[in-house]
């Protein structure tokens, strides 16, 4: 699978921390993210909080690939409140309305 710039995916580290994120650009040793985000469990399903807490927000951030166990595309509802907890944009869902 070839990471996309300007995508989110979703990243298990070596670590087993699991973080949501916008890809800028990537080369052979590091995938260059924006806003990223820690997957935290919750009774209500996954929750999204900081992933780093003292940088500006909008920073660039170097993820080494040594360091990723595995990533995925980030599924379309997780992918939708990573957008709106990062920008404020509300993306409505994707409903077929029938008439």
């Amino acid at each position: 699978m070839e990471i996309k710039d300007n995508e989110v995916y979703t990243f298990k580290m070596a670590s087993g921390e699991e973080i949501v994120t916008k890809v800028l650009s990537s080369d052979t040793d590091y995938i260059y993210i924006t806003e990223p985000l820690a997957v935290a469990p919750s009774p209500q399903g996954p929750a999204l909080m900081q992933g780093i807490f003292t940088s500006e927000p909008g920073t660039k951030v170097s993820l080494n690939i040594k360091h990723i166990a595995m990533f995925a595309e980030t599924e379309d509802s997780i992918k939708q409140r990573y957008i709106k907890v990062t920008t404020g944009i509300d993306i409505p869902s994707k409903k077929l309305i029938l008439g």
